[in-house]
């Protein structure tokens, strides 16, 4: 089990991606962890190691946009 301050971030990272409108596959792809480790980490069970909290921390909400289907993607090159 995480410690109370890792479920409040995880909480807050939650929070902040659905404001956003961002799906976790979107974030995925930008921060390199997985679906599972995401959702796990989003409802509080830890499991994300300090590499991946970098990653997710270091992300530019701003690079992702919306698809057709309303899904956030990042831009690939030459976008």
């Amino acid at each position: 089990m995480a410690t109370p301050a890792l479920q409040e971030l995880g909480r807050r990272l939650r929070t902040c991606r659905e404001e956003a409108g961002f799906d976790i596959a979107a974030l995925n792809e930008r921060a390199r962890v997985s679906d599972e480790a995401l959702r796990n980490f989003e409802r509080g069970e830890g499991g994300i190691g300090l590499a991946g909290l970098t990653r997710i921390a270091s992300t530019r909400w701003s690079d992702l946009r919306r698809t057709r289907a309303g899904a956030a993607r990042w831009p690939t090159a030459g976008a």
